[in-house]
């Protein structure tokens, strides 16, 4: 899952199993599977001195981050579903998560919408690697058409 042996070692690990999962909402959940985990793991989160309310706020922005990636266009109420928050704390959420450079996006505050231009993914997996070699063989192929044409005026102004 995590991609490194020994973390996913803790995995099968009975000491260290419910810590796993807790990364593992961490790295690809959402804020009601934080919370869900929060409320049958108190003791533990209180043991390892983990304070609920940081939690939750980061949830929210990592929550903010995985709508970025599932859409381009999101509406206010989705965001507000998804962070649990009201309506009227949807504008400032989307600022805490440009501020913390999680996304890039624009509000459209007469359609109650935020459109995503850049966001940042949480889990960088196969399928983001082939997007981003494709994204830089279109690059390159840019710039060396840019370079020919350029070849070609030196060329003809001589």
């Amino acid at each position: 899952m995590v991609g490194l042996a020994a973390v996913d070692a803790l995995k099968d690990d009975s000491r260290y199993r419910k810590l796993f999962e807790l990364l593992d909402i961490f790295t690809r959940g959402k804020l009601k599977d934080y919370l869900a985990f929060a409320l049958a793991n108190e003791a533990l989160l209180t043991a390892h001195n983990l304070q609920h309310d940081v939690c939750v706020r980061n949830m929210r922005l990592l929550s903010m981050c995985s709508l970025a990636t599932e859409h381009e266009e999101i509406p206010y109420a989705a965001i507000a579903s998804d962070l649990d928050v009201p309506l009227a704390e949807v504008e400032a959420w989307v600022v805490r998560t440009i501020t913390a450079r999680l996304i890039d996006a624009k509000m459209d505050q007469l359609q109650s919408r935020v459109m995503i231009t850049r966001c940042t993914h949480r889990v960088f997996g196969d399928g983001h690697w082939a997007q981003l070699q494709g994204k830089l063989t279109a690059w390159k192929g840019n710039v060396r058409s840019i370079i020919d044409t350029l070849n070609m005026t030196e060329t003809l102004g001589k």
